[in-house]
């Protein structure tokens, strides 16, 4: 079936699905009991210091389900055995997480929103996703009238840290379908939320963005690294130094010495050679170098770690501005990308990087490196440190830094104004306008102080904290202060559902489905910000915060934030055509483009390459399109094009 009778298809199942309960979009009269405890509650938000202060909800209780719209696996669903967090959340709102919330399994996002418009069985909320199918079939509520009212705190943060951003609404509609929830807590972000921002504190937390970007290093196995390099240190080595000195030298992160991209691939040949000749195995399992395949697609490889080897982190395989065309250009179908394409090719023939790395999905993959069967990893994929530590392992993950310089005449750092990372839309079918308020007031309280303290501390009732006449707390239960403070990986975050530094974009707490704070860790209210601590308090499990390329080399972004960047993703909303391509790319492109992985000998990565691009123009990336997205991006973001020509002199 082509792609456009699927689209017809799923267009006509949305239609045929519209429910006709909440269709108004003008705020009714509710019922005067809901209004009132929410009114009541949005008012003390700002006046309690705690949420064990707060009410207990007495109306109408309400189990949610949410569909996360943007996973693809499901390995990493940590419930919590002894959850705090989301009980004292039922106690004020009446509200509970349905534990049968999914996300899209495997699937692309296109796929699973098929399966739910042909059962016409929605959630009660979607987060993330690309939600304009949604949007025209009538599916999701449209919030514009009621975010002043039910949900103050996110109208007001947005429209004041995020004005251009919030005068254009969704997809520059100026309307809203999605209450956004989260924000990063990288230290950019920070400063434009925060401008008081203490940043030696807030190290304890993120250090300045890394040279290349975030997330640029590599995660080595350190026993096979020290094979290679006898004086590069291990993760406890690197933690010792910490203990000793509080920082490290410049010279102290880069004990590995990877200045090019051509040493980049040399070490990962060594690698796989320092493990060949050491016949290294774990638990009697072959260990190999480097997977070229994540389990989900192309992106950890394509779109993160390989723009680092070319000094343009943050660069994606779809389309980018170009400063030597002024004009936003397909990356997908140029020379330069085929022979990156050609150079993972030849690590797999090489037996660098094994075959079976192609066809692992998320779950064995993320058991296989954890397990240590990979001597490498990067981008998101970091080793879960609890896990490694109750296998008592002799080995740890360590990071290894490239000292690439950043290719400032083709690429500049694109900052954003800062956007939420979590957004979550209402479906009418399921959750009733009467009930809206409910919910809004529920995400509106993780945008306040109160509430972000409750995710990272707990509630009062947990009894891991006293708090003074003047508000300051401190930690009485040894065992949480260490893993909330001082990072010990005792597993106590996920045991109680709290809230640490290292949030993902789904959610705050290991219990699945997490709720994101207003931001990530909690912000500025995360203990290991607000505790004043003696500068000879150190723990082993903040090495990492400080071994950080970022605090010496700085990344040259952009001259100014924007609203929208070039990457491809801001135009399915924009150009039909890109959508077409974009609902294709899960199912279609990203298979083809692992398959130039696969190829045997030159000749059949050829023709892969060949078939891969043959498919992206077929499914709407042709030239018309092209300039169709640059003229509406002209349109829609004069100020971003601007930055984007008047950043390259």
């Amino acid at each position: 079936m082509s792609m456009k009778l699927v689209k017809k298809r799923l267009v006509c199942l949305l239609v045929l699905a519209v429910s006709t309960l909440g269709l108004c979009a003008t705020p009714r009269d509710y019922s005067k009991a809901t209004i009132t405890r929410v009114q009541t509650l949005l008012k003390l938000f700002d006046r309690v210091t705690d949420s064990s202060q707060l009410p207990t909800w007495t109306g109408k209780k309400l189990k949610l389900k949410i569909w996360n719209a943007h996973g693809t696996g499901g390995a990493q669903r940590i419930v919590s055995p002894q959850d705090v967090i989301s009980p004292e959340l039922a106690r004020i709102f009446g509200i509970e997480f349905d534990k049968n919330s999914f996300d899209n399994g495997g699937q692309d996002y296109n796929s699973k929103l098929s399966v739910l418009a042909a059962s016409n069985d929605w959630p009660e909320l979607v987060q993330g996703g690309e939600i304009k199918d949604l949007v025209q079939g009538n599916k999701l509520y449209e919030l514009t009238p009621w975010m002043s009212k039910y949900a103050p705190h996110i109208w007001n943060l947005d429209a004041t840290k995020s004005p251009r951003g919030h005068k254009l609404g969704w997809s520059a509609t100026g309307k809203f379908y999605q209450l956004a929830t989260c924000y990063n807590n990288d230290v950019n972000t920070m400063l434009q939320l925060y401008p008081e921002l203490d940043l030696e504190r807030f190290t304890y937390i993120a250090a300045p963005m890394d040279a290349q970007g975030w997330l640029c290093n590599m995660s080595v196995r350190d026993d096979i690294l020290k094979k290679l390099y006898p004086n590069a240190k291990t993760q406890k080595e690197i933690e010792a130094l910490y203990l000793k000195n509080g920082k490290f030298t410049r010279e102290e992160i880069y004990d590995v010495p990877l200045k090019s991209k051509a040493d980049v691939v040399k070490f990962l040949y060594d690698l796989a050679r320092v493990i060949k000749e050491n016949n290294i195995t774990e638990n009697g399992v072959p260990v190999n170098a480097f997977p070229v395949f994540a389990g989900q697609d192309n992106w950890a490889l394509c779109s993160w770690i390989l723009p680092i080897m070319n000094g343009k982190a943050g660069w994606n395989y779809f389309t980018q501005y170009d400063p030597k065309t002024k004009r936003i250009e397909y990356q997908f179908s140029s020379p330069s990308f085929k022979e990156d394409l050609r150079l993972f090719n030849k690590m797999v023939r090489d037996g660098v990087a094994p075959k079976e790395s192609l066809i692992d999905n998320n779950e064995i993959f993320t058991n296989k490196f954890n397990n240590g069967e990979y001597a490498v990893s990067y981008a998101w994929m970091t080793p879960d440190a609890n896990r490694i530590a109750a296998a008592k392992k002799t080995w740890n993950f360590r990071k290894v830094y490239m000292d690439i310089p950043q290719n400032t005449k083709e690429w500049l750092y694109p900052l954003y104004e800062p956007q939420a990372v979590a957004k979550y839309g209402i479906f009418k079918d399921k959750v009733s306008e009467a009930d809206l308020p409910q919910v809004m007031a529920f995400f509106d309280f993780m945008q306040t102080p109160v509430g972000m303290k409750l995710a990272c501390w707990g509630p009062k009732t947990a009894g891991f904290w006293k708090q003074d006449a003047k508000g300051n707390r401190k930690f009485v239960n040894k065992d949480v202060e260490d893993c909330l403070v001082y990072g010990k990986a005792n597993g106590i975050n996920e045991k109680y559902n709290l809230c640490t530094d290292d949030v993902t974009y789904n959610g705050t707490c290991p219990a699945y489905p997490g709720i994101a704070p207003g931001v990530k860790g909690g912000g500025i209210y995360n203990p290991k910000y607000t505790l004043v601590r003696d500068k000879t308090s150190r723990a082993a499990g903040e090495a990492d915060k400080f071994f950080a390329n970022g605090i010496y080399d700085q990344v040259k972004p952009l001259q100014g934030s924007l609203v929208a960047t070039a990457d491809f993703w801001n135009f399915p909303g924009l150009v039909p055509a890109a959508k077409t391509f974009w609902d294709a790319r899960g199912t279609g492109f990203e298979p083809l483009m692992t398959r130039c992985f696969a190829a045997k000998d030159d000749a059949e990565f050829e023709k892969a390459f060949k078939a891969m691009v043959d498919f992206a123009t077929e499914n709407g990336l042709t030239k018309e399109t092209l300039d169709q997205i640059n003229k509406a991006y002209a349109e829609k973001y004069p100020d971003d094009l601007a930055i984007y020509r008047n950043s390259y002199k």
